[in-house]
């Protein structure tokens, strides 16, 4: 979900009939875009070393371990 000039964007999934209550204009996208940017991520176990990822699917991003 994102917020800009009075209007909310949103993706599937984010249930957009809580948010009709809302005053603001809603613009929901029918599928993932690439409007609301990216990412990837690492987290590293402080306990145990051991690392997981994902990868944004908008970006075509994975995760792999070596």
């Amino acid at each position: 979900m994102h917020f800009e000039d009075g209007v909310i964007y949103t993706e599937p999934g984010v249930p957009i009939d809580l948010l009709r209550c809302d005053p603001h204009q809603i613009h929901a996208f029918r599928a993932l875009n690439m409007f609301f940017g990216g990412v990837q991520a690492v987290c590293r176990d402080p306990g145990t070393g051991e690392l997981t990822g994902a990868g944004d699917p908008r970006r075509g991003g994975v995760a792999v371990a070596a």
